[in-house]
């Protein structure tokens, strides 16, 4: 993960960044900046952002870190986290803006690509009517996916042990309280065909 530092000089508004964030923007090294309230290299409603923060931080001290969406020089475009503190002077006036930049672009592809796949698994499970329970053994509490409370005609938010157990048909209830108990207590998972019965 790349990171980078900027300072930015109040009242002159000079800036200052590593060399680290020229690359994370594909920018040519400058060892001094003008401060640019427009900043081209991020995206409109970033740059809205970034700059409602900027004033906050100039005004008032208030630090900020936001996650914005800039355009590398090579067309692309690059996902950041921005951070700002405030540095006062002896008179308690702001002095100095400084903060970091840190690339997280790779991170945030994973993390959509993860949750496109999840999307496309909870599509699959949904489309076969699979439901998915999860028993909290510490909370005693049962948990359920929205396939499962459709199946089971039943709001997740109310289910007990015992409405699980009430749920399942006479002739099959004692059988799976034992499979269960034995999953519990024993480790031992289970693939078992039973009938439940719908309020």
């Amino acid at each position: 993960t790349k990171v980078g530092t900027w300072e930015l000089e109040v009242p002159s508004m000079k800036m200052a960044w590593s060399k680290e964030i020229f690359d994370i923007f594909g920018l040519e090294y400058q060892p001094e900046l003008a401060f640019d309230p427009k900043m081209p290299i991020f995206t409109p409603e970033s740059l809205a952002a970034v700059n409602s923060a900027l004033e906050r931080a100039l005004v008032t001290g208030e630090g900020y870190e936001l996650v914005l969406d800039a355009t590398h020089s090579s067309g692309g475009v690059r996902t950041v986290i921005s951070s700002c503190e405030s540095i006062s002077g002896p008179n308690g006036n702001i002095v100095r803006l400084v903060g970091t930049v840190q690339d997280i672009t790779e991170r945030e592809r994973d993390a959509r690509a993860f949750r496109d796949l999840l999307s496309l698994y909870e599509l699959a499970i949904s489309s076969a009517k699979i439901g998915i329970w999860k028993y909290d053994l510490p909370g005693l509490r049962i948990e359920v996916s929205g396939t499962m409370e459709a199946i089971m005609e039943h709001a997740a938010s109310s289910w007990s042990l015992d409405d699980w157990r009430e749920s399942i048909h006479d002739e099959d209830r004692a059988r799976m309280t034992k499979l269960t108990h034995a999953c519990i207590t024993e480790r031992k998972p289970f693939d078992a065909i039973f009938r439940i019965v719908t309020p």
